[in-house]
């Protein structure tokens, strides 16, 4: 009778979220450059490793990390080919034998998605910087995550917009130019929410 009155209360929570749940837990979307300015084995396995400073805060707190290349048509190519979740150390339920083996399955699974996704070529002529932030936005604030405490965009780039869009390589970009496409991107709803 008390256990399952405690295993309902553990599913249910309160005001619908779990109250087993990390406090800390975490949606990162990670964006990683593939323009020709960043093609190299150098930029590729500093990627890498900063990669894994991420995954050691996923580990710690808990939390889902999905990333994708930001190329020249993010809007209509975009795959989602990292998608991994690392679950939190629920003190209650969890075992440290079991919590060790997820965390080992969800950091394989990562390097595999990571080596698979940036081993390839995967030069792009343009770089479509913020429509990989509308995608960013549709995806840390859809069904699937739209519930994380905390939501971190991360953008491993050099910056240089090059799309139909903008060409950042061409344009003067002033103060008063960067304050009127930051003001027409957050107009245009194609800004991320951050908010957790």
């Amino acid at each position: 009778k008390w256990a399952l009155l405690f295993g309902s209360i553990a599913q249910c929570g309160c005001n619908g979220k779990p109250i087993f749940r990390s406090e800390r837990d975490a949606a990162v979307f990670v964006l990683f450059d593939a323009s020709g300015s960043t093609n190299s084995a150098l930029v590729r396995q500093g990627y890498l490793r900063d990669l894994g400073t991420i995954e050691q805060l996923l580990i710690r707190d808990g939390g889902t990390l999905r990333g994708d290349v930001i190329g020249s048509e993010a809007l209509n190519t975009s795959t989602v080919p990292i998608d991994v979740t690392f679950p939190y150390y629920n003190q209650v339920l969890s075992t440290d034998k079991g919590h060790a083996k997820q965390i080992s399955a969800a950091s394989s699974l990562l390097k595999q998605q990571a080596d698979r996704m940036l081993g390839g070529d995967l030069s792009s002529s343009q770089t479509a910087v913020m429509a990989s932030l509308e995608v960013a936005g549709k995806i840390l604030n859809g069904d699937q995550l739209k519930g994380a405490n905390r939501k971190i965009l991360v953008i491993f780039s050099d910056m240089l917009e090059e799309s139909p869009r903008y060409n950042f390589t061409r344009e003067r970009l002033t103060e008063q130019r960067i304050r009127a496409i930051v003001e027409a991107e957050r107009s245009g709803g194609r800004l991320p929410n951050l908010q957790g």
